[in-house]
């Protein structure tokens, strides 16, 4: 089997799974241009593609070649337009070509939401007969492409996958020390920071500290509404820092917090749960889906800073996270890693191209083994004031 891989960068986010269906099939990734300094300011660095091949289609027709070399490729985009060369190849085509595209739910805020989505229904209509499948971004992205008419028995849930550690740095024990929670990303408007804020500002009786990892343009109105709410002496504001600095801080944290507004995926989510660190994430995060169990973490209502501390209370009432419990995260996470994604999305092309069975995304079958509920991880209903 040849496969393709249409990227915008050859992101860290897929390195891991691509390298394992590379061990088994013919495989090239075809990225628009390389890692660039804001990417690498963010921590990103070069990844491990294994036997994959790497090929940067800095024209339109080297790109065209490679869309046609190789026999019959199954060739995998991100996007309608989530790369330059998407379109290019969708009209490029030929009848009975095997295409699939990997997409996040579009950001649907505001009357740009609207837009997005009406372009997005205009896409799906427009290259019906010629793409095959999409592998959604968590539930957020099914619930996405299948309102944007995509047909549903081709809509299969997926997710960004990041390199397992290497090693795991065990917690340093703290008997009396305050909860120790992370936020780790782009300081930026749609991560939702200045709800966390608001909600730790509600939280002054009990003892934590926070450590806001990142740079970004809304620092400075963090720092101000910090101070201006009496935390400012708990919360620590870090600059970006390289990749391997800021997973050592990641691992040393008990809880990571992302209560953004919008958030296609947040890769952030899946590092953290490798690490064996639980995660309390908003609903508009489409990484919520890998909450499936109330040890995990928490999903909280987007835009509400009262479901917000109402989870944050809970977590910070637990105490600092214990190793049984780490253990038990970082065990579940190996469904989410590099192997178990390949595995998956091998089983998916068999479901569309060879009639096989229709897979359940791995993070989903691990729920199956226990009754405990997804619901009970979820703070959407409760009454104000709970």
């Amino acid at each position: 089997m040849n496969i393709q891989f249409w990227t915008h960068i050859p992101s860290p986010h897929q390195a891991a799974y691509i390298r394992e269906v590379a061990k088994s099939h013919a495989v090239t990734v075809i990225a628009d241009q390389r890692i660039n300094a804001e990417r690498e300011a963010l921590g990103w660095v070069k990844s491990d593609f294994g036997r994959a091949e790497v090929v940067v289609a800095s024209n339109s027709s080297l790109a065209l070649a490679l869309a046609h070399a190789g026999g019959d490729p199954i060739q995998l985009l991100s996007g309608y337009r989530g790369c330059a060369m998407s379109s290019l190849v969708l009209r490029a085509a030929a009848h009975n070509a095997r295409i699939g595209i990997l997409a996040e739910a579009g950001d649907f805020r505001g009357i740009s939401g609207v837009l997005r989505k009406a372009r997005c229904c205009w896409d799906v209509a427009r290259n019906r007969p010629r793409v095959d499948f999409v592998l959604a971004m968590g539930s957020l992205g099914e619930t996405w492409w299948a309102g944007s008419g995509f047909r549903g028995d081709r809509i299969f849930p997926f997710g960004y996958v990041v390199e397992a550690p290497r090693t795991i740095q065990a917690p340093s024990m703290r008997a009396e020390s305050p909860f120790r929670l992370m936020f780790l990303g782009r300081l930026v408007e749609c991560k939702g920071l200045e709800l966390l804020l608001s909600a730790l500002a509600l939280c002054k009786r009990q003892a934590w500290q926070a450590a806001f990892v990142g740079s970004g343009p809304v620092e400075s109105s963090c720092r101000k509404r910090a101070a201006h709410t009496g935390i400012a002496g708990r919360i620590a504001f870090v600059p970006s820092l390289p990749y391997g600095e800021a997973m050592k801080l990641l691992a040393q944290a008990d809880l990571l917090v992302l209560p953004s507004r919008y958030d296609g995926w947040g890769a952030v989510v899946n590092e953290a749960l490798m690490r064996g660190v639980p995660v309390i994430c908003s609903s508009a995060c489409g990484a919520s889906d890998l909450i499936q169990y109330p040890w995990l973490g928490s999903v909280v209502a987007a835009n509400s800073a009262e479901r917000l501390r109402q989870a944050l209370s809970e977590w910070i009432g637990r105490g600092p996270r214990t190793p049984e419990l780490s253990d038990r995260i970082r065990t579940w996470s190996h469904c989410i890693g590099g192997p178990s994604m390949a595995s998956y999305f091998l089983r998916v092309l068999e479901c569309v191209y060879e009639g096989g069975p229709r897979p359940v995304a791995p993070w989903r079958v691990a729920s199956f083994k226990t009754k405990e509920s997804r619901q009970h991880c979820i703070y959407e209903d409760l009454p104000i004031g709970v």
